[in-house]
């Protein structure tokens, strides 16, 4: 057990190691607890990023709508969806996915006539 905590915990052999259970029952513990406290901060960093991202993604997208209620782009609309999309630092992939989308789900065709038709 106490190889295995070592090994799994990165702590490594070195030259002075708990002789008795106790002890390194209690070094086994302590390792757990150093590992907690490296990943608990790091998971939770991680985690803010990616709502940071969703939030200025979510912007963007909200921005595109407003853009396309016409059902198209014109210049100055390209012009401030380019400036908010450096404003929420996105890739142009990014950007162009979004608009993308955002133009797919305001276009329909008529089941009737088959025409497309913009909501």
């Amino acid at each position: 057990m106490w190889w295995a905590a070592v090994t799994l915990s990165t702590v490594g052999y070195g030259n002075v190691t708990p002789i008795t259970v106790a002890g390194r029952m209690i070094g086994v513990v302590i390792m757990i607890l150093g590992i907690g406290l490296v990943a608990f901060p790091g998971g939770m960093l991680a985690s803010r990023f990616s709502e940071e991202l969703h939030h200025r993604r979510e912007e963007y997208r909200r921005r595109v709508d407003l853009a396309l209620q016409d059902g198209q782009l014109d210049n100055d609309e390209l012009v401030s969806l380019k400036a908010a999309q450096r404003e929420y630092m996105l890739t142009d992939q990014s950007a162009n996915q979004i608009v993308s989308e955002e133009s797919k789900r305001r276009t329909h065709v008529c089941q009737t006539c088959g025409k497309t038709v913009i909501s």
